[in-house]
């Protein structure tokens, strides 16, 4: 997050989930490739899962609608379940999956059952 706020000039909101202020997001791209030295190399990179598809990528944010957690959780009988499946198999070492606020009780208790973990919280060891 310090490394957004720091490159991008987003500033973060002061409550639990620490989002981005949306009013200062650009209308551009956070990446254009244009404005980063060559020798660093893209820091965030925003795409579909259809694009990241075959690839393997250090960490993945997957932002969902319900329509989409719900056909995830339920397996890759249908398309919105595969894409689910895609976006899940392509991170190595972090997976954060965004869901709508005012859906996050109702498929709470489902993610936790298939071992997402809430952001904040600690295992109960």
């Amino acid at each position: 997050m310090t490394d957004i706020q720091t490159n991008f000039g987003l500033d973060m909101v002061g409550n639990v989930g620490r989002k981005l202020a949306r009013t200062k997001l650009p209308e551009t791209p956070l990446n254009s490739g244009e404005d980063l030295a060559a020798e660093r190399g893209p820091r965030i990179r925003v795409d579909t899962v259809h694009q990241a598809k075959g690839e393997s990528l250090d960490a993945v944010l997957y932002v969902a609608t319900n329509q989409h957690v719900q056909a995830m959780l339920d397996g890759v009988q249908t398309e919105l379940g595969r894409i689910g499946y895609v976006a899940l198999t392509r991170a190595r070492n972090l997976m954060w999956l965004g869901v709508p606020s005012r859906e996050l009780e109702k498929l709470r208790p489902r993610l936790l059952e298939a071992g997402f973990q809430e952001a904040g919280r600690r295992i109960a060891e």
